[in-house]
């Protein structure tokens, strides 16, 4: 049985937001895995990005992934592209169940703030939408979010645990 809850989607779905308030519920610790690159890094995932590129970035991320595994019973927040990468999904998979939060693409525009607007990858979002959206579907479960609040959010993530 898996000991954690890995929540995966593209920016803007929420990950952050459903993660914590999740782990609140289960009194489990919380991770951002962003958050935890960029604290190992000493500097913000855009400057990852910048200086070091995609595959810089990816290869911090992968890093970060083992990480996080010692450290279930958690609820980790993945950045947008984590499953897409290597063989973090097969990873994360003994350890955690991974459930993907989706949206169309016009619900999560409509949802970007400005500071959504000075992500690395901005610029390309919705071609990587397009190219990842089926990648989401392969999480042990998908939650559907156009059209919930936060806690609905989280709701909906608990009832497709498999405990």
């Amino acid at each position: 049985m898996s000991q954690g809850i890995a929540i995966a989607g593209f920016m803007g779905v929420g990950k952050t937001t459903t993660g914590r308030m999740l782990a609140r519920r289960l009194n489990w610790s919380f991770f951002d895995l962003d958050d935890e690159i960029s604290c190992a890094a000493g500097r913000p995932v855009a400057e990852i990005f910048a200086t070091e590129g995609p595959t810089g970035f990816r290869r911090r991320e992968a890093v970060t992934v083992q990480k996080v595994l010692g450290d279930v019973p958690c609820v980790v927040a993945l950045g947008g592209g984590t499953v897409h990468h290597g063989d973090n999904l097969a990873n994360l998979r003994p350890a955690f169940w991974v459930v993907s939060l989706v949206a169309p693409w016009d619900h999560l525009v409509a949802r970007i703030g400005p500071e959504d607007l000075a992500r690395p990858l901005w610029g390309q979002a919705e071609a990587l939408y397009r190219e990842r959206a089926a990648g989401y579907l392969e999480a042990d479960a998908v939650v559907q979010v156009a059209n919930l609040d936060a806690g609905q959010v989280v709701d909906a993530v608990q009832k497709v645990l498999p405990w």
